[in-house]
């Protein structure tokens, strides 16, 4: 009987921490979606740091679910921004923008916590 009280305790567990970094990880795409949107409404070099700084804030949280290449793809999307910005590239800057925006409207399907993603 103890046995079965301390899987059913920790299968509870493990299934509250995934809850939980699932909600972690809906709240933190929608900052960063919006970060990214008002990146598109200001094309500024200030509004892709702000998005730097919120993505380095929650890319440890991130990397408990995606893989560590698709973490740097996102970071290389926003370092090619900034120096698109600052070369005046805007057709570079703009097309890293878009490539961003993609990425992060793909991640949900790669993130969410299904048996399909575990196998």
């Amino acid at each position: 009987m103890k046995n079965i009280a301390a899987i059913v305790i920790i299968f509870l567990l493990m299934f509250g921490a995934c809850l939980a970094l699932d909600v972690y990880i809906e709240h933190s795409l929608e900052e960063l979606s919006a970060a990214v949107d008002k990146i598109h409404k200001n094309n500024d070099i200030e509004s892709v740091n702000e998005f730097e700084k919120l993505w380095e804030k929650h890319e440890a949280g991130w990397l408990m679910v995606m893989k560590h290449s698709e973490a740097d793809e996102i970071s290389e999307h926003v370092m090619s921004m900034k120096k698109n910005l600052e070369l005046g590239a805007m057709d570079g800057y703009a097309l890293e923008l878009e490539l961003l925006k993609r990425h992060l409207e793909d991640m949900p399907s790669h993130i969410k916590l299904s048996l399909k993603n575990f196998l």
